[in-house]
Protein backbone atom coordinates (compact mmCIF):
# COMPACT_ATOMS: atom_id res chain seq x y z
CA UNK A 1 0.00 0.00 0.00
CA UNK A 2 0.99 3.95 -0.31
CA UNK A 3 0.99 4.11 3.39
CA UNK A 4 3.33 1.02 3.73
CA UNK A 5 5.64 2.56 1.37
CA UNK A 6 5.77 5.79 3.13
CA UNK A 7 6.96 4.17 6.30
CA UNK A 8 9.68 2.54 4.49
CA UNK A 9 10.99 6.14 3.06
CA UNK A 10 10.40 7.55 6.98
CA UNK A 11 12.35 4.69 8.19
CA UNK A 12 15.07 4.90 5.14
CA UNK A 13 15.42 8.57 6.53
CA UNK A 14 15.76 7.63 9.77
CA UNK A 15 12.09 8.53 11.36
CA UNK A 16 11.26 5.12 13.36
CA UNK A 17 8.73 7.07 15.09
CA UNK A 18 7.23 7.99 12.64
CA UNK A 19 7.01 5.04 10.54
CA UNK A 20 5.90 2.86 13.39
CA UNK A 21 2.82 5.43 13.46
CA UNK A 22 2.03 4.75 9.73
CA UNK A 23 2.45 0.86 9.60
CA UNK A 24 0.33 1.10 12.70
CA UNK A 25 -2.37 2.82 10.61
CA UNK A 26 -1.89 0.73 7.40
CA UNK A 27 -2.09 -1.97 9.64
CA UNK A 28 -5.86 -0.48 11.52
CA UNK A 29 -6.58 0.32 7.33
CA UNK A 30 -5.68 -3.34 6.52
CA UNK A 31 -7.93 -4.92 9.22
CA UNK A 32 -10.45 -2.98 8.29
CA UNK A 33 -10.77 -3.85 4.86
CA UNK A 34 -9.93 -7.64 5.47
CA UNK A 35 -12.90 -7.54 7.87
CA UNK A 36 -15.28 -6.62 4.84
CA UNK A 37 -13.64 -8.64 2.39
CA UNK A 38 -12.26 -12.00 4.23
CA UNK A 39 -11.44 -13.81 0.59
CA UNK A 40 -9.71 -11.43 -0.40
CA UNK A 41 -5.71 -12.51 -0.13
CA UNK A 42 -4.24 -9.28 -1.47
CA UNK A 43 -5.54 -7.71 1.93
CA UNK A 44 -4.12 -9.86 3.65
CA UNK A 45 -0.80 -9.69 2.66
CA UNK A 46 -0.59 -6.04 2.85
CA UNK A 47 -1.64 -6.85 6.29
CA UNK A 48 0.59 -9.40 6.76
CA UNK A 49 3.22 -7.50 5.65
CA UNK A 50 2.76 -3.97 7.55
CA UNK A 51 2.07 -6.00 10.83
CA UNK A 52 5.75 -7.91 9.96
CA UNK A 53 7.47 -4.50 8.95
CA UNK A 54 5.59 -2.64 12.03
CA UNK A 55 7.12 -5.49 14.53
CA UNK A 56 10.77 -4.73 13.02
CA UNK A 57 10.41 -1.10 13.71
CA UNK A 58 9.21 -1.94 17.06
CA UNK A 59 12.19 -4.19 17.35
CA UNK A 60 14.53 -1.07 16.39
CA UNK A 61 13.06 1.02 18.63
CA UNK A 62 13.66 -1.08 22.16
CA UNK A 63 10.02 -2.55 22.15
CA UNK A 64 10.86 -6.73 21.96
CA UNK A 65 7.50 -7.42 23.38
CA UNK A 66 5.98 -5.54 21.33
CA UNK A 67 7.74 -6.45 18.45
CA UNK A 68 7.13 -10.42 19.26
CA UNK A 69 3.40 -10.02 19.91
CA UNK A 70 3.16 -8.20 16.21
CA UNK A 71 5.49 -10.78 14.50
CA UNK A 72 3.38 -13.67 15.92
CA UNK A 73 0.31 -12.08 14.47
CA UNK A 74 2.13 -11.76 11.43
CA UNK A 75 3.62 -15.09 10.63
CA UNK A 76 -0.01 -16.88 11.59
CA UNK A 77 -1.45 -14.15 9.09
CA UNK A 78 1.56 -15.22 6.54
CA UNK A 79 0.71 -19.07 7.65
CA UNK A 80 -2.70 -18.83 6.68
CA UNK A 81 -2.35 -17.03 3.39
CA UNK A 82 0.93 -19.65 1.87
CA UNK A 83 -1.76 -22.72 3.03
CA UNK A 84 -3.76 -20.48 0.70
CA UNK A 85 -1.67 -19.28 -2.13
CA UNK A 86 0.28 -22.70 -2.24
CA UNK A 87 3.85 -23.68 -0.84
CA UNK A 88 5.86 -21.30 -3.14
CA UNK A 89 7.13 -17.81 -4.16
CA UNK A 90 6.09 -15.03 -2.36
CA UNK A 91 4.07 -16.90 0.40
CA UNK A 92 6.96 -18.53 1.50
CA UNK A 93 9.45 -15.81 0.90
CA UNK A 94 7.43 -13.40 3.41
CA UNK A 95 6.74 -16.31 5.92
CA UNK A 96 10.23 -16.68 6.30
CA UNK A 97 10.84 -13.12 6.74
CA UNK A 98 8.22 -12.85 9.23
CA UNK A 99 9.87 -16.04 11.25
CA UNK A 100 13.09 -13.96 10.99
CA UNK A 101 11.57 -11.09 12.84
CA UNK A 102 9.86 -13.06 15.24
CA UNK A 103 13.68 -15.18 16.09
CA UNK A 104 14.98 -11.43 15.99
CA UNK A 105 12.91 -10.01 18.67
CA UNK A 106 12.90 -13.43 20.93
CA UNK A 107 16.62 -13.48 21.04
CA UNK A 108 16.73 -9.57 22.05
CA UNK A 109 14.49 -11.03 24.92
CA UNK A 110 17.30 -13.63 26.05
CA UNK A 111 14.90 -16.41 25.05
CA UNK A 112 17.08 -18.42 22.44
CA UNK A 113 16.11 -21.65 22.76
CA UNK A 114 12.86 -20.73 21.57
CA UNK A 115 14.53 -18.19 18.73
CA UNK A 116 15.71 -21.49 17.03
CA UNK A 117 13.45 -23.77 17.73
Amino acid sequence: TQLNAYAADQLATGDAVGARASYVESASIMRALVAADTANAEHGRDLAYALDRLAGVQLALGDADAALATARDAVARYTALRATAGAGGRALDDLANGLGVEAAALARLGRLDAAIA
